[in-house]
């Protein structure tokens, strides 16, 4: 994270003014000059994703049993709602993909801005006497070292602290799970071999009794099939936790570029 992104906002919009006469950029969404995303088609993204409607619950047998657990008996009940700001399509994508795979960290406080939406709104289910925990999908360790940051981590954070200029009730954002050995792109990947390489992902040891009793958010970019999400809830429900919503900045109808 650079030092730009603890500026409050108006310095950070002084801050864009000059790297505009630096390095000039054009509105992704409408080639306007000197903002990757202007005044107006940023005001488009939160009205989209004001207007999106929460999505078809996560199913908690979606994914294989996680590593080392039992197979379940019979299927599982619904899991938690899902809630997103927009299809994976248009300048929510053109901004998004430069973001993850391009190296545009200066993306993230426009990101966070949108996907502070439904992050509020998941939120608002959360009724426990300790804030909850937003708990972002992790990446794979040789993915994190080619991008040289967490990419969901840093949206998590951005949308945090835009919920923070908002008065809304704080949550905190922790890097409780990680991918194990052997895990893979999904790109490619038929269902079956798809839900086994989802089902590659655990708690971190450390974190076991952090998240127990603790009510979660997970948190992604892009949902695609939602086995990674639900393997991920999988994970953190057997280790006490209580999943109440899943966050993801965009629905994709087909398979994105992989974790």
């Amino acid at each position: 994270m650079t030092w730009t992104f603890r500026l409050p906002r108006a310095l950070r919009e002084l801050a864009a003014d000059l790297a505009a006469l630096v390095w000039p950029v054009e509105c992704a969404g409408c080639a306007r000059p000197d903002r990757a995303c202007c005044d107006a088609c940023l005001a488009g993204l939160l009205r989209q994703a004001h207007a999106a409607a929460p999505q078809v619950a996560v199913p908690a047998d979606a994914a294989s049993p996680p590593i080392g657990a039992p197979a379940a008996a019979e299927p599982a009940a619904a899991g938690p709602p899902v809630f997103g700001a927009g299809a994976h399509e248009g300048l929510l994508r053109d901004l998004l993909v430069p973001f993850k795979h391009a190296g545009r960290t200066s993306l993230a406080p426009i990101l966070g801005r949108v996907l502070a939406v439904p992050l509020e709104r998941a939120l608002a289910l959360a009724h426990g006497p300790d804030p909850p925990l937003v708990v972002p999908i992790p990446s794979r360790p040789e993915r994190v070292r080619d991008r040289g940051y967490r990419h969901v981590e840093m949206l998590g954070r951005e949308a945090i602290r835009a919920l923070g200029a908002t008065g809304a009730r704080t949550p905190v954002l922790r890097r409780a799970l990680r991918t194990l050995p052997g895990r893979t792109s999904q790109v490619g990947l038929r269902a079956g071999a798809r839900r086994r390489n989802a089902a590659k992902i655990a708690v971190s040891s450390r974190m076991v009794s952090r998240v127990r009793t603790r009510e979660v958010v997970l948190l992604d970019d892009v949902r695609t099939t939602g086995e990674t999400l639900a393997a991920a809830a999988a994970v953190l429900t057997r280790d006490g936790a209580k999943i109440v919503a899943v966050v993801t900045l965009s629905q994709a109808l087909r398979h994105a570029p992989g974790k």
